[in-house]
């Protein structure tokens, strides 16, 4: 098949999803299982790992998506992925206000919840900042574009960047401060995978590597 029709492939991209998946989750036990010092330290970066992948396979997705539809296709792409993530997000911080302040007492002005329902901020349900940051990355795309060029590889480098910087200065480590930026980098390796994707499969092929990966693509 020609590199011109390749692209990550459904089962591929879920594989992946799954093995992130899994990762997050023992980077998570130490929390609910005791385990010895060392174990912890291998299990720790795992989440980091897991978190990078979800954000690559994102960022490939939507510029994909962008690519074959043209960018005509903006306002179906925000449309789709709103629908997607705001009455599932919407119903998780209403639960999260319900019981916090029947059981704990605690409460928060109508303007915060509404902005942790529209994913617009994570102060409430903390673990939700990867929904604040995944909407900021779509803005991001939404912005710079799907163009391949110069200007459009430097724009991403700068916001991703921009992005690492922001969350050490505010320490965010859950947004890419710990381990090397994976997180602050990832959505737009994704993207820019997407757009030299051609480019890519061509090296691949020259150098005789994608024959061991040829099931990534289909």
């Amino acid at each position: 098949m020609s590199p011109k029709t390749m692209y990550i492939s459904k089962d591929s991209s879920t594989v992946m999803k799954g093995l992130a998946i899994i990762a997050v989750i023992f980077s998570h036990l130490p929390r609910v299982i005791s385990f010895p010092g060392f174990i912890k330290s291998m299990l720790h970066p795992l989440g980091y790992l897991g978190v990078a992948v979800f954000l690559c396979l994102s960022g490939y997705g939507c510029a994909m998506s962008i690519i074959r539809g043209g960018q005509s296709r903006l306002k179906h792409f925000w449309k789709k992925r709103l629908i997607k993530i705001i009455p599932g997000l919407a119903i998780v911080i209403i639960v999260t206000v319900a019981i916090k302040t029947l059981f704990w007492g605690q409460g928060w002005p109508l303007w915060e919840i509404l902005l942790n329902a529209f994913g617009l901020s994570s102060t409430i349900g903390r673990v939700t900042w990867y929904v604040t940051y995944i909407l900021t990355c779509y803005f991001l795309l939404s912005i710079i574009g799907v163009k391949q060029s110069r200007n459009t590889v430097i724009l991403y480098a700068i916001s991703s960047c921009f992005v690492l910087l922001f969350t050490i200065q505010f320490d965010i480590p859950s947004l890419g401060t710990d381990m090397w930026g994976l997180n602050a980098f990832s959505f737009q390796i994704g993207i820019l995978w997407a757009l030299y994707n051609n480019r890519i499969c061509e090296y691949l092929d020259k150098q005789s590597v994608r024959i061991s990966i040829r099931y990534l693509y289909i």
